[in-house]
């Protein structure tokens, strides 16, 4: 897949990580299979002390294990997530309940409620002409995917709305219409988790992560066993 122009002009770049952080990539190509939230070790290589990496110009590589923040992640103080941009982004099903289907033989098969799920992720593109979305997944209790908010398809009239108004929309119109659609309790995990992609190698890793999650399903921090 064409790695977007965005992200082929960046030579250096800058990593927002939250004490919380979601993901952590072994950047020799191959996705870490130790997901078991346990580790939070950070190798990283910065030029300077803060270990956070914010403002701070990356010329080496990051590498981190998924694991699962316990509460709200707040977005990147003083970033306007309105603007041009590629982010990764996880929301949850309440109580990380299986509703969107199962995994079987590494594959996620979805089932009514989880086709509504891959059906107002597209539907966003559609109703809103400035989003270009890339890798998305449906997992049986949360959704992966990667939004690009692209500056050429806005119009001078134009309302852009942020990345939290934009998730707001998709997870609204989904549960409405799956409460429609007969379960009655559905409801997301309140918020959800991004991360701003600077870079075209961490833009392939998480494309790489998105595409594979079904087949690693039974070693994701999310894993329920709904059988």
């Amino acid at each position: 897949m064409e790695i977007p122009e965005l992200v082929q002009k960046e030579v250096t770049y800058r990593v927002e990580i939250s004490e919380s952080l979601i993901l952590e990539w072994v950047m020799s190509g191959r996705m870490a299979r130790e997901m078991s939230g346990r580790s939070t070790s950070i190798r990283k290589r910065l030029s300077g002390n803060d270990w956070t990496g914010r403002d701070l110009s990356l010329r080496g590589f990051v590498g981190f294990n998924m694991i699962r923040p316990d509460r709200k992640l707040n977005r990147l103080g003083g970033h306007d997530y309105s603007k041009e941009g590629l982010y990764f982004i996880t929301s949850c099903v309440f109580e990380k309940a299986c509703v969107f289907g199962e995994v079987k033989n590494y594959e996620m098969l979805l089932n009514d409620y989880g086709k509504i799920a891959q059906r107002q992720w597209d539907w966003l593109a559609e109703q809103y002409p400035y989003l270009i979305l890339h890798a998305f997944v449906v997992m049986p209790n949360h959704v992966h995917g990667i939004i690009e908010i692209n500056q050429e398809n806005i119009t001078a009239d134009s309302k852009v709305k942020s990345l939290s108004a934009l998730i707001g929309v998709y997870k609204t119109t989904t549960s409405k219409q799956i409460r429609q659609h007969g379960l009655l309790s559905f409801t997301w995990q309140r918020s959800f988790h991004d991360h701003i992609i600077r870079h075209e190698r961490a833009y392939r890793h998480i494309m790489q992560y998105i595409q594979n999650n079904p087949a690693i399903w039974q070693e994701d921090v999310y894993y329920q066993n709904h059988s």
